[in-house]
């Protein structure tokens, strides 16, 4: 039993996560070759490190522990889900991402330290997994903290993106319609949405003509039923010029040329509160780098990253209110 977790664990990593030991011991805190010691189960998996593993790489708790998904299944009709031929597919692009964090619950910190997964599983865990899949069955549920690593928020939109497209392309099938229109209108609407809440949270202006282009998603948000025609007529060919534009052009390209618009803009701010004598000094103590790291930025020879960015543009705030 405790053989068939610990090849589960080695299966998840390699062949589902495609991720290798060094990377994921990384993420999850370990030596290598202690995580080489769990997947050989030369060590049995202990219940911290297979929470945290799921946790990490949004991997459901009982298919770790069992390797079914009971939970899922009971719930599944209820959802319109019927069990039968197809689920399969169901289960390995859905169901196996069906993670819960129990790491975050209190139930486990109860658990003795050291105490095996399948033990801990079978005691204490798996009532708590069925309540909360009972809960979050369309979505995995992570408990965020300001202690997680950035991987994290990268694994879990990962998972999320994976289970959409699928469902969508699944969807797009069932209309007769090919699976790249379901991705392609999906990829827009992911990527303008999530320009339009990095600008609003960078408190970047917004101007008219970039709210206008926005109006299909003002649409989809509002009424429900918008983004099913939406799709259909994307899929048609039946949009207008701003429907049909390519991909790149209308979302990567654009929103890459928007960004560096408002840094500059936001470099020449710098350069004039920092034109005084001292102050780029000044600057460079209060964000904890070299003053020559000051004056690339403000020569253009490199940009700030995002971090630093968001410092800089604090920075010129504190000097306006300082007037």
């Amino acid at each position: 039993m405790e053989a068939e977790i610990c090849e589960r664990l080695r299966y998840a990593r390699e062949i589902i996560l495609e991720i290798t030991q060094d990377g994921c011991a990384k993420q999850i805190g370990l030596d290598r070759s202690t995580l080489a010691n769990y997947e050989t189960c030369r060590t049995p998996l202990r219940y911290e490190i297979a929470l945290r593993f799921c946790r990490q790489f949004i991997v459901s708790e009982e298919w770790l522990a069992t390797g079914r998904h009971d939970a899922c299944h009971a719930e599944a009709p209820k959802h319109g889900i019927a069990m039968g031929p197809g689920m399969e597919t169901v289960d390995k692009l859905i169901f196996f991402r069906q993670c819960v964090d129990l790491l975050s619950e209190p139930s486990a910190l109860h658990i003795p330290p050291g105490t095996l997964f399948r033990e801990a599983y079978d005691k204490i865990l798996a009532p708590e997994y069925a309540r909360l899949v009972r809960g979050f069955f369309y979505l995995p549920r992570i408990v965020l903290s300001d202690s997680d690593n950035p991987e994290l928020v990268g694994n879990l939109l990962n998972a999320l993106n994976e289970r959409f497209i699928a469902l969508l392309g699944n969807e797009a099938l069932r209309r007769g319609q090919k699976r790249s229109s379901a991705w392609r209108v999906y990829a827009r609407c992911v990527l303008e949405s999530a320009d339009l809440i990095f600008r609003k949270m960078m408190r970047f202006k917004l101007d008219s003509e970039r709210l206008n282009d926005l109006d299909w998603l003002r649409r989809c948000v509002t009424d429900p039923e918008a983004i099913i025609p939406f799709l259909e007529e994307y899929a048609a060919g039946r949009l207008g010029d701003s429907g049909k534009k390519d991909l790149q052009d209308t979302s990567l390209k654009s929103n890459s040329e928007g960004v560096k618009s408002e840094i500059c803009k936001l470099i020449e701010q710098v350069k004039h509160k920092a034109s005084k004598p001292g102050a780029k000094s000044e600057l460079a103590r209060t964000l904890g780098v070299a003053p020559a790291r000051i004056s690339e930025w403000l020569s253009g020879e490199k940009e700030p990253g995002g971090e630093y960015t968001l410092k800089l543009l604090h920075w010129v705030k504190q000097q306006e209110r300082q007037k």
